[in-house]
């Protein structure tokens, strides 16, 4: 799971690293979960970033993509 993970996220489930690996991985589910787990959240983290999406220039297919690859993310994540 740690090689998933980067920054904050990383750093909070460190010391489940060195626990069983069974028992550790739950504990760093269960970490996660209570951590990043709340739905509102979540929503509202997607919300934030398309608040502040860069404009898209016209003729620039590459940034429409990425909005696109973006929206599709948050779909999936909402189901």
């Amino acid at each position: 799971m740690e090689q998933l993970l980067e920054g904050e996220a990383k750093d909070r489930i460190g010391g489940c690293l060195h626990m069983d690996p069974e028992e550790g991985y739950q504990e760093a589910r269960s970490i996660l979960e209570k951590e990043y787990g709340d739905p509102f959240k979540v929503s509202m983290a997607y919300v934030n970033t398309l608040l502040n999406w860069p404009p898209i220039k016209r003729d620039v297919s590459c940034s429409l993509k990425k909005l696109s690859i973006y929206l599709t993310k948050c779909l999936n994540a909402m189901k």
